[in-house]
């Protein structure tokens, strides 16, 4: 389908918070009802809604990661960032109009661009 795909990874579940590793939680926006009964999720995230995180990107808007870049891919109009995030390989399609000079980044993505998925039947949660 699409390309690059869906970056997907694991992430438990505490309150209202998923915890994708000990740099990196989620404060979850969504219908707290919607996680009641999971204790870990998949969490999805399309390489084109990743950003480079800036001053003006709320907390209660945007999820942010810390990443370590593993490597930085100029193809044109884009850069295609490639990282690992708890253990699985992810991909950020990021515009070239953005200067990248460091491996260490903060990306963000909107709240409303994350896809919870059920980690036992794969189905989606809705919120």
């Amino acid at each position: 389908m699409g390309s690059p795909p869906m970056n997907i990874c694991r992430a438990k579940v505490d309150g209202g918070k998923l915890i994708l590793n000990e740099d990196n939680h989620i404060k979850w926006q969504g219908d707290p009802q919607a996680l009641r009964n999971c204790t870990e999720v998949l969490v999805g995230m399309r390489p084109e809604h990743f950003q480079l995180h800036n001053k003006n990107h709320l907390n209660t808007e945007f999820a942010k990661f810390s990443i370590q870049a593993n490597l930085i891919e100029h193809t044109g109009a884009d850069q295609f960032i490639l990282f690992k995030l708890n253990g699985s390989d992810f991909t950020a399609r990021i515009s070239a109009e953005h200067e990248i000079n460091s491996e260490q980044l903060q990306l963000t993505v909107s709240h409303d661009k994350l896809y919870l998925f059920d980690a036992e039947t794969e189905q989606a949660i809705e919120s």
